[in-house]
């Protein structure tokens, strides 16, 4: 059952609960024991209730008539343990050895409530911290195809909303306080029926219409829960796309119409947020105004009974402290639930995390990736986004060990696409990409991309350290501070690292907005030199650079290929002059390839891109 379905019937029955909860059991696999022993307190706490309020009613006649003390004494299990005990047996002692057995009911039952409240938290705590590492387990083992299409505010908010994530554990300690709130009020039935069958199925009279308001209410509770986490993820989402672009809203001015559009949205969760409100604090005054008519009809019968000598004074009096305590705890049973009705809509977004059936995946293979020691081919690949709009149409060619491919064509040809293939960031259909005469599909995805660099024109920079973007990826047992200082002097960031303060340990700050894009590129640059990588992919590695820049970074590129097998996507065709061979793609189709005079001198496509490049430089 995909449980996104269920989202518009406003209602969840008990399978479909069990369901859910079934599903997070499965992937936190929850220390069922504590669960266990969580519940055995619960049981102790009610069994001690029931033990405190029992003893009340001989305690209440014996008061009455103190007759009834000595008669104590023929109680079956009662009777022996105060008979076994070495004290006087007179009424004196009696009545405060109720008293104690009574305060100790009292203490057990608040000890071991909270006892099961404490471990119950524990597995809700633990079940929480595990649901967010495997959910980030899970963000990351996602491949590009899926981030194409999703929110990074939406996915984060998943994972950093207690809301949302605490969910799970949210519903634990709610169910906890269900069972115990349910436990006390089971016991207090008991109690009752033992006290008269005949008053306390008239109790039962009052629990329909309290069911049937609860039910309902419920119900619309669960609909405004759901339309509220829909306008928190979209708010969440707002946020994140607005301050990750600050840069685009300061330059266009539009401060007001995104603290509006906010503003709007705000709005709209405070609203979904009251309705949650309003339902869930109308339940206990809704039930409290039927338990109060409820109970004056019972009083009526119970006078009735009484006068009639059908039960003690004692039995009259415990009754409706328990008639009392049963509405109360019936209150709250029906407002525990009803905020416990509030939850599954962000249980069933985390369980979405872990469904595959919306999610596209690469299948792994088992053969190690070494290294490439002879040829990577295309052979005839082909590769859609989306269904009906194929983006690489038969595409073919090869590049031997050490020799640098440049890939020409123009905005949308499909060049990043085909580069992002090889590292097999996305599934292509027809055809095959081959290394050394194995299908890369063969390999195994980490191995494989252990050994491919990229430098891309969306330069990678974390919020760290220069010294900790540029080993970023590389075992503690890896980093060699003379093969660090190697690599940023090929990559010409050296001498401006060893200008600042702090050298290395220089904080490059958000997706490194302390720095130019040319000394970010540097430092990913820097970064692949350090990986050492067999297959290198330069994506625009050069474009939008000034002039100096471009001549320092076209130095370290120089460095960097060297013995390399690398792939060069670049507008600039004065980059590729030194390229071995050379792939002209338009529309997904490879047009004409060749080595750069042959192509100089076909005068065909390339003849013309590298013409009009002249023209304008």
């Amino acid at each position: 059952m995909n449980l996104e379905k269920k989202e518009k019937e406003g209602s969840i029955k008990p399978g479909e609960l069990y369901e859910i909860f079934s599903k997070v059991s499965k992937l936190v696999k929850p220390d069922i024991g504590i669960l266990f022993i969580s519940f055995l307190f619960i049981l102790l706490a009610s069994l001690a209730q029931a033990i405190g309020i029992g003893l009340i009613i001989p305690l209440l006649n014996g008061l009455i008539d103190k007759a009834q003390f000595s008669g104590i004494l023929a109680v079956p299990v009662l009777g022996k343990i105060i008979k076994s005990l070495p004290f006087a047996h007179s009424d004196i002692s009696i009545f405060f050895f109720m008293l104690f057995l009574i305060i100790t009911a009292v203490y057990v039952e608040n000890i071991a409530v909270y006892l099961s409240a404490i471990l119950s938290a524990r597995v809700a705590i633990k079940t929480t911290h595990i649901l967010r590492s495997k959910a980030f387990e899970r963000f990351l083992g996602f491949e590009k195809a899926f981030y194409d299409k999703k929110s990074i505010g939406e996915l984060n908010a998943i994972i950093t909303d207690e809301n949302i994530i605490g969910s799970c554990g949210a519903a634990i300690v709610w169910l906890n306080r269900v069972f115990i709130t349910l436990g006390f009020t089971l016991t207090f039935l008991i109690i009752m029926m033992a006290i008269s069958w005949k008053l306390t199925l008239s109790v039962f009279a009052l629990l329909l219409p309290i069911y049937c308001v609860t039910r309902f209410i419920s119900k619309k509770i669960l609909l405004s829960a759901q339309e509220f986490f829909k306008e928190k993820l979209k708010i969440s989402k707002h946020s994140w796309d607005v301050l990750s672009n600050i840069f685009l809203i300061k330059l266009y001015v539009t401060e007001d119409k995104e603290v509006r559009t906010f503003t709007e949205m705000s709005g709209e969760l405070a609203r979904h947020n009251f309705n949650i409100f309003k339902k869930q604090n109308a339940v206990p005054g809704i039930t409290d105004i039927l338990n109060s008519t409820g109970v004056v009809i019972i009083v009526c019968i119970s006078v009735f009974l009484y006068l009639g000598k059908a039960y003690s004074l004692g039995k009259f009096l415990v009754f409706f402290v328990i008639l009392n305590r049963f509405s109360q705890h019936v209150n709250q049973l029906t407002q525990q639930w009803s905020v416990f009705m509030g939850v599954p809509p962000f249980i069933r977004k985390i369980l979405w995390v872990f469904d595959d059936s919306d999610k596209a995946y690469i299948k792994n293979g088992k053969t190690k990736f070494d290294s490439l020691k002879n040829e990577l081919l295309f052979k005839n690949v082909c590769f859609r986004y989306l269904k009906d709009m194929p983006t690489l149409k038969d595409v073919s060619f090869g590049v031997k060990k050490g020799q640098m491919l440049a890939i020409v064509g123009p905005t949308g040809a499909g060049k990043t696409t085909l580069v992002n293939l090889i590292p097999r960031f996305y599934e292509y259909g027809p055809g095959s990409i081959e290394i050394d005469g194995v299908n890369i599909r063969g390999f195994d995805i980490k191995s494989l991309r252990k050994k491919i660099g990229v430098v891309s024109q969306d330069i990678m920079v974390m919020s760290d350290t220069i010294k900790n973007n540029i080993i970023y990826g590389l075992e503690k047992d890896e980093i060699d501070n003379e093969k660090l200082e190697e690599a940023a002097r090929d990559a010409q960031i050296y001498d401006f690292i060893m200008g600042l303060p702090d050298k290395y340990d220089t904080f490059v700050g958000d997706r490194g907005i302390r720095l130019s894009g040319g000394e970010k590129q540097r430092i990913s640059i820097a970064r692949a030199i350090l990986k050492n990588p067999d297959i290198l992919i330069l994506d625009e590695a050069t474009s939008s650079l000034d002039t100096e820049t471009e001549r320092l970074i076209q130095k370290a590129i120089e460095i960097m290929v060297k013995d390399k097998t690398t792939f060069v996507i670049a507008h600039r065709l004065s980059t590729i002059k030194n390229a071995d061979w050379i792939v002209v793609l338009e529309n997904g189709e490879i047009k004409e390839q060749g080595k750069l005079q042959e192509l100089l001198e076909r005068k065909g496509r390339f003849y013309y891109y590298w013409e009009l490049q002249k023209l304008f430089h």
